[in-house]
């Protein structure tokens, strides 16, 4: 019987070192899926994020430039149809914000608030409560920057490893026009 207790103890240490291993794997299998889901959910949160601030910017646009305000390319929209929708936007971009709070990493959340603060100006415009083509244009550039910035950010966070390509000069057909055609 005493000869039988090596082979014993070598079962117990068998099992034991299988059930450790298969354990230690299916947490790290877990832990991978978790932050696969995570990564997700956060690409979908920074995306609606994106596209509700996007949203924001260009009906404000709009509404600007129902006011002669602008470069002359959006589509005016009377402020009597559009400030209303300007609100829904508004919370629907407030909706997703919150995810953002959840999900975002503090890089990607700072570079968010300075968007909307700048998506928040250029809806002051909107209302008529600021003026000027000098001023919309610097605001213009300010919102676009900030939106650079955020989906750098964003990238950064979702493991995205290759930068925004610079942005290309607006062919000739999309500068303002100083006589009409």
């Amino acid at each position: 019987m005493l000869d039988q207790i090596p082979a014993l103890l070598g079962v117990v240490v068998g099992v034991g070192a299988s059930y450790l291993a298969t354990s230690l794997g299916d947490r790290r299998r877990a832990h991978r899926e978790q932050a696969a889901k995570l990564d997700h959910t956060r690409q979908e949160a920074y995306a609606a994020y994106g596209r509700a601030v996007k949203d924001y910017v260009v009906l404000s646009a709009r509404i600007v430039a129902s006011r002669g305000v602008g470069n002359g390319r959006e589509q005016p929209l009377d402020p009597a149809i559009g400030l209303p929708q300007l609100a829904e936007l508004e919370a629907t971009r407030t909706a997703v914000w919150e995810m953002v709070l959840l999900l975002g990493d503090t890089e990607t959340i700072a570079a968010a608030r300075e968007w909307h603060r700048c998506a928040w100006y250029l809806e002051w415009f909107a209302r008529g409560e600021v003026a000027g083509d000098q001023e919309w244009d610097q605001a213009r550039a300010e919102a676009s920057a900030a939106r650079d910035r955020f989906y750098a950010c964003a990238r950064r966070s979702l493991h995205v490893l290759d930068p925004l390509p610079e942005p290309l000069p607006a062919p000739a057909w999309m500068l303002p026009r100083s006589e009409p055609l």
